[in-house]
Order: structure tokens, then sequence, then C-alpha cells
């Protein structure tokens, strides 16, 4: 066998000495290296891009992998292998008609053997846990769902105890990259060493904090930021609101989240944590959009008298139209009139029209993904919706029409609904944003029998925060008469992003006017089914003090996390405290007491009105049934049109193909999990 000795002697020495031998062979070496060109150009690469500061950032609480979504690319690996087993033509003849099921019923069939093959292999590696369900079948239970899946050691050992994997992650969250935690004095374990000396030991080797790196690094490069045309729109929209009035805290920034978009954060280079009370933004009226700015045909000055100037649209059109409607029509006539518009700066960082899916709300969804939605609440909401911005669209732009206006064609119904899109998800009621002199200087623009809260409002800088709904603050709208302030009360530490709240909103809520839902924690559940109540006929003088509505909740009203519902009133009325028998914790205490009210005798709200928080079913035994069999009757409808529809997709195999799709099943289920969790309690 050759030998590297031999190399050197066979090849390279030879080679050697033919240079020595032959100086033309070298002739290379005296040659004078090419110029150097420079170019006045500037280079479109993003290599020359400047270095963005969360690069060197380690790594954070949510950049970790979850077994879930381990899981979910090993079934396609798996299932794809076994489509390649079927097309061979398995020998056995029993394999062969199992795997040659119908489309409708193959994925029923191939999910138990995907997840076996899994299992096995997962169970090899140590990292199996029992308590994970099998998703893909028809009886779906709880653990089904590979999104709450979590790894065995992570339920056997919480975070705050030692498991070594998870202590060294922890360890380095905070640390910029190529900082280290100074290893432990020793450099071998004894024998008798302690179980933390051994942890400790083993966290800090070379190869086990490389992998540590590595693994941060990904997430760290895959951080998405804001491409350079995104940070000139809004280093615009800033500039121009600050000229204006506007202000955005020092510390804070706009960035591009990778969940969020376009958001609000502490800044990552900052050194110091913001603390309770620091006012985020502040806008005054003047750059402020809304009906308002129609009836003037511009920016608001509070110091001009009113009737100076000329509306933006025909009188008829601001007169008949509701002030909602004549306030998106201005919306649309700014967006039309591009840069010449004042509020261009504020226009340009908007989802833009021709890119529908950056803001159409689910009643603007294309029909395949609101047809996800199908025996839910929304549903019904949406088809109301769309039937009103159908009138409304159809008799404005009939106006502007018959009185001749300029480009009236422009005003299209994707515009319309882009203007009501923006509208629903951005803008804030007047009341809550209107200093007094604001306030004062508003009413006097008004048309007569108009209300201050009869439309919203556009507030550019404000509508970039997102909600939480846990998030504490503040209006201030004295410090300064001419602007309103956001004061937020929560502290947020360097790279935090900040919130907004946009107030006690179920999920049906959020889903229908913002386009998202929050998901179910522990300590934190958003989940209810909407109640409307019927209208009895009639005069009847109390019927708009009642709730339109009612709620019905995930988890009892008693449980801490039941927020919205627990904000809710309780009927002053004795016979409310019907509610707080169990089999009625998961319903809102003004549903039981209408309900019992409705279905009572004489006799039985005369008991009501004895009765005590400690007997509240003292001789009310054949009125709680009552109501327990209404409530149940309307909750098994329900169930039953969602499971309907359930059954038909189950059938056809249809699966979600986009974001729409996926996030109306998830809203889905979480329907399904409250009706069956108040089923449940009444039974």
């Amino acid at each position: 066998m050759a030998s590297i000795g031999d190399a050197i002697r066979l090849e390279a020495m030879p080679a050697l000495q033919r240079f020595a031998d032959n100086p033309q062979l070298g002739r290379f070496d005296r040659d004078d290296p090419p110029p150097y060109t420079t170019y006045d150009s500037e280079s479109g690469s993003d290599f020359d891009a400047p270095f963005h500061p969360s690069l060197g950032l380690g790594l954070g609480k949510d950049d970790s992998d979850s077994p879930g979504r381990r899981f979910q690319v090993e079934v396609e690996h798996e299932t794809s292998l076994l489509g390649a087993f079927r097309g061979w033509g398995p020998s056995n003849y029993w394999a062969k008609e199992f795997l040659k099921a119908s489309s409708g019923r193959q994925s029923l069939r191939y999910s138990p053997i995907v997840r076996c093959n899994i299992r096995r292999r997962w169970q090899k590696l140590g990292i199996w846990n029992p308590a994970w369900g099998i998703p893909g079948r028809q009886d779906r239970q709880p653990n089904d769902d590979t999104d709450t899946w979590k790894w065995k050691w992570e339920q056997d050992i919480p975070f705050d105890e030692k498991h070594p994997a998870m202590r060294a992650v922890r360890l380095r969250q905070g640390l910029r990259h190529a900082e280290r935690n100074p290893p432990p004095p020793f450099s071998k374990l004894n024998e008798d060493a302690a179980p933390g000396q051994a942890e400790s030991f083993i966290i800090s080797r070379p190869w086990f904090t490389f992998s540590v790196e590595k693994a941060e690094q990904m997430p760290i490069d895959s951080k998405p930021m804001m491409k350079e045309r995104d940070r000139r729109r809004f280093d615009a929209l800033s500039e121009w609101a600050q000229q204006h009035g506007a202000k955005l805290h020092p510390s804070l920034e706009i960035y591009d989240d990778d969940i969020t978009k376009f958001s609000i954060r502490a800044k990552e280079t900052a050194t110091d944590a913001l603390e309770p009370g620091f006012a985020a933004f502040s806008c005054p009226l003047p750059i402020t959009l809304s009906y308002l700015n129609a009836l003037v045909g511009g920016p608001i000055t509070p110091s001009a008298p009113p009737g100076q100037k000329e509306p933006a649209f025909p009188p008829r059109f601001i007169s008949t139209l509701p002030p909602h409607v004549v306030g998106r029509f201005f919306l649309m006539q700014q967006y039309l009139e591009g840069d010449d518009s004042f509020w261009w700066p504020y226009l340009a960082t908007l989802p833009q029209p021709e890119h529908v899916s950056s803001w159409a709300l689910p009643a603007f969804w294309p029909e395949d993904d609101v047809d996800f939605l199908e025996g839910t609440n929304a549903q019904v909401a949406i088809e109301e919706i769309q039937a009103n911005v159908k009138r409304e669209f159809k008799q404005a732009r009939k106006i502007l029409k018959e009185d001749d206006f300029p480009n009236w064609q422009d005003y299209t119904r994707v515009l319309y609904n882009w203007a009501f899109c923006i509208f629903t998800s951005r803008s804030f009621r007047p009341s809550l944003i209107l200093t007094q002199p604001g306030k004062e200087h508003v009413e006097k623009l008004l048309p007569q029998g108009c209300q201050v809260d009869g439309f919203s409002i556009l507030q550019p800088l404000f509508d970039i925060g997102n909600h939480s709904i846990t998030s504490s603050y503040s209006w201030d709208l004295v410090s300064d008469p001419n602007s309103c302030r956001l004061i937020c009360q929560d502290a947020y530490r360097p790279g935090d992003q900040v919130y907004n709240n946009y107030g006690l909103k179920t999920n049906s809520e959020l889903l229908l006017g913002y386009g998202f839902v929050l998901p179910e924690t522990n300590e934190l559940h958003n989940d209810y089914v909407h109640v409307r109540k019927r209208g009895r006929g009639g005069d009847d003088s109390t019927a708009s003090d009642k709730p339109k509505d009612f709620l019905i909740s995930l988890r009892p009203i008693s449980h801490h996390s039941s927020v919205v519902i627990r904000a809710r009133e309780i009927p002053s009325s004795a016979g409310s405290r019907l509610h707080l028998l169990s089999e009625f914790a998961h319903f809102e205490p003004a549903l039981v007491y209408d309900l019992a009210a409705a279905v009572s005798t004489p006799e039985e709200i005369q008991i009501m009105e004895q009765s005590t928080e400690e007997t509240p079913q003292g001789g009310l035994e054949a009125l709680i049934k009552r109501v327990k069999e209404a409530l149940t009757a309307k909750l098994q409808f329900d169930y039953q049109k969602l499971i309907d529809v359930d059954q038909v997709e189950e059938e056809d195999r249809i699966k979600p193909t986009n974001r729409n799709q996926q996030l109306a099943v998830n809203y889905r289920r979480q329907c399904e999990k409250v009706l069956l969790a108040s089923l449940e309690a009444l039974a």
C-alpha cells in the first residue's frame, strides 16, 4: 500500500526538481497582479447591507423546535413511502386491498401505520411520549392535536428543574453569539460526582456547546429583517407624522415580525427596559383620517372656523349616506389621489388594494375559504356583512354616478371592500381618543343628528400596535390638548414587542374584525360561542337595554383564564343566582336569568326573588330542568351543524391548503370544544 512518504518521494520531489532545473516554469511569479477596478454604480447586493443587531443575539424562548412539527415532517416522509409501496404492488393480498382504499378513506387507513412506524423509531431513540394521541383518526381526542404535543422531558421535568438539555438552552438565552458562561472548574468527573456536577460537566463540553450554538444560529438566521423598500416607507411615515406633531417613543421602533408582520418593539439595542407609564405614541387631530375629513375636504384644522372649506363629495352624498360609508369613500378618494394626497405617507404603509390576501377579512375571503366556517357563528355574521357592504356600495356609487362626480368609475367594489377592512381593523372610537378641545371642534363640524361615535377614526402610527388582551394601557387626553397619547402600563425589555389592547373581544369578534384568533393556553382562553337573543316582537322599550347576544365559555366563568366573560356585568336581579349552579358554570349569567325568566311561572318567579346564594335552587328544580333542556337543545343543534359539516369534509378528505382555511379549521375546533364542554356541564 502506498504511503504519504511514497507520494512525496515519487510525485512532489520530482515536480520541485523540475521547477529548479527550468526557471521558465516559474515565469508567472514575476508578473504584476491585475489592476484593481472600482465601479461608480452602487451594488444592489444584500451582502453590502449593514449588519443587523438581531443577528448577534442569542436564542429566544420561542425559537426551539416542537415534537408536533417534527412529527408532521416525518408523517409526510412515511406517507410517501407507503404510497410507493402500494405502487409496487404488495405480494400480500390483504395488504394490497387495505392500501388501495378510496381517497376518502386512504388517510384514515394510512394514519395508524404511519404513526406506528414513527412511534417505533422514536421509542428506540427514547423520545416517544406515551401521552400523545393518534392524529387523523375519526374519533378525535384532545391529545391528537400535534400543536399541543410536548417532549416527554418537558412534561416530566418542568423548566425550573434540572434537565441538562433544557438547562443548557436556558443558560444561553440572552447571551450574544460567541458569549459563553464560565465552565465548571474541573476537567473530568470523579466517580462520586454529584448529579449537579455531572450535569454542569456535560453541558459545558465543547461538543455540547457547539451543538447548542449551531442549533441556536438556525432560528437566528431565519429571523426576518425589514426589506429596504419597507424601511423607506415606514421611515417616511415617521418623518411625516412627526413633522405634523405626532411622536413615537425614542426607544421604540417599527420592525417586521415573522408572525405579526409590521409591529412595534422596544429597540434591541436599548440598554434599559421601558418601565410602566411611558407614552408609546401621540397623535394630533390634523393627521387623523375619517368622515370628518370628508366634511371639510382635507385635514382638520382646529383653529379654522367650521364651514370655510368645501366637502370632498356632493351634498346629497354626504347628507344621504351613513357617516361610516362616507368615511370609507374618503379613504378611497385619498388612495386614488396617490402621492398628491396629504395622507400618502400613511396610505403607502397600509396593505395595498391590489394585494387582496394582505387585507381581506373573512367576509371577503374566497368562497372556498369561507366554506371552512360553515356551521359556525362566524358564517352567519359574514353573510350579514356581505349583504350590508353590497347595499352600501351600490347606493353610494349610484349617487356619485347620478351627480356626475369626477372619475366616479374609479370607486370600485374591490376598493370599497379594502376601505371597509382598513377601517374595521385599524380605526378607533372618537370618544376614546379625542381631547376635550378636539371634541368641541368636532361637534361643531358634525351635521345635526350625527353623534360623535357615529363613525370611527384612523390614527397613523397608532394602528401599527398589535393586540394583547392582557396588556394594560390608558389614553392620555389631558397632557397635550392637541394630541391623544397612548400610555403603556406594562414593562418591556429590549427586543420585546409593545402591544396595544383592542378590548375584551372574543375570538369570534377578533376573527371577523381583525383576521386572527388567540390560541388557548393554561393562563388564558378566548374561546366563546355567541348566542343571539331573539326578539319577542311588538314594542319593547327595554329591549335595547338588554344584551344583543350572550356568551358560552370554553371553561367555567369562575376560572381565572375566562377573562372576557368574567368582565361582563352580572344582572342584579335575584334570579341571576341560578348561574351559581355547576350546571350553568359555562354560561353567561345574563343568559341563564333571561331564559329562566322566559320559562318560569309566577310562583317560580316569587321563589327566585326569595332565594339566596346558599340555596339558589330551593323549590326551583322544575324550572332548572326546563332551563337545562332549553340550553341542551340549542347546544345540540349547533353542535350537530358543525359535526354534519365535519363529516362531509371527512368523507371528501377536504384539508386546509392555505392560511385562511387553517385559521377557519382551528376556529371550528375551538367552537366544538366550547359546545362539548357546556353540554357536559349540563349533563
